[in-house]
């Protein structure tokens, strides 16, 4: 879940579309569970903070981060890679590179990784929540002449494991268990303990991902050319995740069974499964004009996804299923055909040497038809169907403008200021039938300051801005539709903040960052029930922070590299990051679980090269102080639930370059 200047996504299955938009090698990835990737072989992160729309892809409110992986290379080279750590990890990596004739260079890359989980079950004393990592890249460059070149890429990654596993953070909130524990008797064993849940069913993610791209690089004329031709086919499934409880005694125990479980969130015999089959094509055209005085970009973008979800929520103990009318499964499903056609612009017109005129904008069209129906199944095979084939359309036709003024008061420095609109399409619940999200719209508004002071030595970013939203989409509650935690929109929030950031050439060898993030934020239309506290009825949110958006936020790292003999030297660094407390509900820190205090967190992390950088040794140790805190949460009837960052880890990695 990635979260820039307070948007994002409070959800982590990837059944709602991300506010900041993903792309791998230029290709936009429709949900976030499609991001849990190996860095392997990336060149560079790029990230792009506030609305997009103007350049590239798909449309995003929050921002844009690209991951670009390394190109085909020019000469021979290769990589080899072995790591282990702590959890009992262990992986390993190669990479090859080169041309395989003269006009086609190709790169592969394959990975594997295994760990255990740093969580115990307390049920059966066992550790869990960990998984097999397995995937492979290829990429081939063909030269068709001097002008154009064609680039394929095939990759798949495949994930098998339970992963960061949900637990309670809260046993006083258990409102299901409570009433399971009131009404039916016996006792519930549980745990609020870090890392400890007790599950008498193991959690079991997987995760498939596999997806191609053909890319055409040219010119014609004095125009630069770009097209870029995508498929990407995703699944997540069979996904069992039990939340919460295990139940002794009283009328929850089965004859001869002392202990049993309550509710289960998906089960072997009725996981939880998510498809998604993209396909997208971009073309962008770009070229200089009018003696150099003019920049532009034109593109043409269409996406198409077809999504499929069924979530079951079982009822596993006889008991209980008796008690409660003999239920078995609450199932169904939901089928998004989502497609958009956009068309973008970005010109830049220089006034001056140091003055230019930026102008952008985006149009599109998104239509998007949802088919959703929920089943109820008692046992013995009786069906009950709440909504049947219901049908949910969104057609949406947007223009969305960027106005930017840049100015270079000085050599190595720029200063800007920007406006730009940005939204993100409406969206179905899939526990609410026929329960929409309408669209996510937003106004930003920015000022900045960036360049480099005493001959690159300083380099800094600085940035002011005021985002005004409408439709925030993010988790509410609807209790005419669930007593549980759903998505729904907060009507109308502002959030603004000021932003620095800097890296310093400390001594020749030795370099610091620093990093300042203030951000303050309100919601100032908004009337919801808290799904903790429905007997208080809807609840006037004005005045609240929005989710996720901490006041303070800094990092401050050292770096230095000392030769130790010829051909050999040692770069160790040390990094330390703040993140203020925040809540991650939109009704503020009513219950300590609502949110996480201020937490402090240590990297340390060193590189041993040799032979002129042929070999490394790396070491690291992450949360090096052991700090326990929350990274998530949310609440439903089973309680305050979400994940806890991975306490102090440490790993070892030995490459070598040939």
């Amino acid at each position: 879940m990635i979260n820039i200047r307070g948007i994002g996504t409070g959800i982590d299955t990837g059944i709602v579309e991300p506010g900041v938009a993903v792309h791998m090698d230029g290709v936009y990835l429709a949900r976030g569970d499609m991001l849990v990737m190996d860095m392997n072989d990336i060149e560079r992160i790029e990230v792009l903070r506030g609305p997009q729309g103007t350049l590239y892809g798909k449309n995003a409110t929050g921002g844009v981060v690209n991951f670009i992986p390394k190109s085909p290379s020019e000469e021979f080279e290769g990589k080899a890679s072995v790591g282990f750590g702590s959890y009992e990890k262990v992986k390993g990596s190669l990479v090859l590179s080169g041309p395989l004739t003269d006009s086609v260079r190709g790169r592969l890359s394959a990975f594997w990784e295994d760990s255990d989980g740093y969580h115990e079950n307390l049920w059966n004393d066992e550790e869990f929540g960990g998984s097999e990592k397995r995937g492979i890249r290829g990429t081939l460059d063909i030269d068709l002449d001097e002008d154009w070149m064609m680039r394929v890429v095939a990759h798949y990654q495949d994930i098998d494991g339970s992963g960061n596993s949900a637990q309670n953070h809260d046993l006083s909130q258990q409102t299901w268990a409570q009433g399971l524990e009131a009404n039916f008797g016996g006792m519930v064993l549980n745990t609020d303990e870090p890392h400890k849940i007790l599950e008498a069913f193991e959690p079991q993610t997987e995760l498939d991902t596999v997806g191609g791209n053909i890319q055409f690089f040219g010119n014609i004329g004095n125009v630069d050319v770009r097209s870029i031709t995508a498929y990407v086919d995703h699944r997540m499934g069979p996904w069992i995740h039990p939340y919460g409880g295990v139940y002794v005694g009283g009328a929850l125990s089965v004859p001869g069974a002392p202990v049993v479980t309550g509710i289960i969130l998906g089960r072997e015999d009725a996981p939880r499964i998510q498809t998604s089959k993209m396909f997208t094509q971009e073309f962008n055209f770009s070229g200089v004009a009018f003696n150099e005085k003019l920049d532009w970009l034109v593109g043409f973008y269409y996406f198409n996804e077809d999504y499929w979800a069924s979530i079951p929520v079982g009822f596993t103990d006889p008991n209980v299923s008796a008690n409660l009318g003999n239920l078995d499964v609450i199932d169904g499903y939901l089928n998004e055909d989502n497609q958009s056609i956009s068309g973008f612009f970005d010109v830049t017109y220089h006034m001056t040497d140091d003055m230019r005129f930026n102008v952008g904008g985006r149009l599109f069209d998104e239509q998007k038809h949802t088919t959703q129906e929920r089943v109820i199944t008692f046992k013995g095979g009786f069906q009950f169907t709440v909504c049947e084939n219901l049908e949910v359309d969104f057609n949406e036709t947007e223009f969305e403008p960027k106005v930017r003024f840049e100015w270079d008061p000085a050599a190595d420095m720029l200063a800007y200021a920007q406006w730009q609109k940005g939204s993100k399409s409406g969206q179905v619940n899939h526990s609410g039938c026929g329960n929409n999200v309408p669209q996510e719209t937003i106004d930003s508004y920015e000022l900045g300051l960036k360049g480099a002071l005493a001959d690159g030595r300083f380099q800094f970013a600085a940035a002011a801005y005021f985002y005004d939203y409408e439709n925030h989409q993010t988790r509410a509650v609807d209790p005419t539709v669930s007593a549980g935690s759903i998505f729904l929109s907060t009507p109308k929030s502002e959030a603004y903040g000021l932003e620095f950031e800097s890296r310093l050439l400390l001594f020749e060898n030795t370099t610091a960052n620093f990093a300042l993030t203030w951000m303050d934020s309100e919601i100032t239309e908004g009337n919801y029930a808290d799904p903790a506290n429905l007997a208080a009825g809807p609840v006037d949110l004005v005045g609240n922070r929005m989710p996720a958006t901490p006041k303070w936020t800094g990092t401050l790292g050292v770096e230095h590299t000392a030769t130790i003999a010829d051909g050999m030297s040692l770069t160790s660094r040390a990094e330390v990051i703040y993140v203020d407390d925040q809540s991650f509900r939109q009704f503020g820190r009513i219950h300590p679980s609502d949110g996480e205090d201020a937490v402090t967190t240590l990297n340390l992390y060193s590189t041993l090269e040799f032979a002129d950088g042929k070999y490394q040794i790396r070491a690291y140790v992450k949360n090096a102080t052991d700090e326990t805190y929350r990274t998530w949460a949310f609440f439903s009837p089973t309680g305050f639930t979400g994940t806890l960052a991975a306490p102090r880890n440490w790993g070892v990695d030995l490459t070598a370059h040939f």
